[in-house]
């Protein structure tokens, strides 16, 4: 099985929870990513698709590590049982959130909420 067999997979279970999994594109940063998933109350996490048994090279586990470094949750998966289990956890992860989606290391999805950006301190 190639490993884009993989991500169309779970591009299109992400998609069917309500998340968006968009391709991250670099043009001049080796081992990014393959896909930024992003889900309701907040919740991103990066992937990295690989094909059945194979494992993320050097420059791309150091990209992993630095999301997590970040608190962003970071992975990497290679099997469709895996997106499978990925789901699953997203599903609990989401429902663990509180409803306004404030987190510790996010800032709050609420208008009235304080630590919510507004549209000045972003421009």
């Amino acid at each position: 099985m190639r490993e884009s067999v993989i991500e169309n997979y779970l591009v299109k279970q992400v998609k069917a929870i309500g998340g968006e999994c968009i391709k991250m594109n670099p043009h001049n940063v080796r081992g990014l990513p393959d896909r930024g998933c992003f889900f309701k109350r907040g919740l991103v996490v990066m992937i990295e698709c690989k094909a059945p048994g194979k494992k993320p090279r050097a420059n791309q586990i150091y990209w992993l590590k630095k999301f997590q470094n970040l608190s962003i949750q970071a992975t990497y998966i290679d099997s469709r049982p895996k997106v499978d289990a990925f789901i699953t956890w997203v599903k609990k992860e989401v429902t663990k959130r509180n409803a306004s989606g404030c987190d510790v290391t996010q800032q709050c999805v609420r208008r009235q909420c304080p630590l919510r950006l507004t549209e000045k301190e972003i421009l």
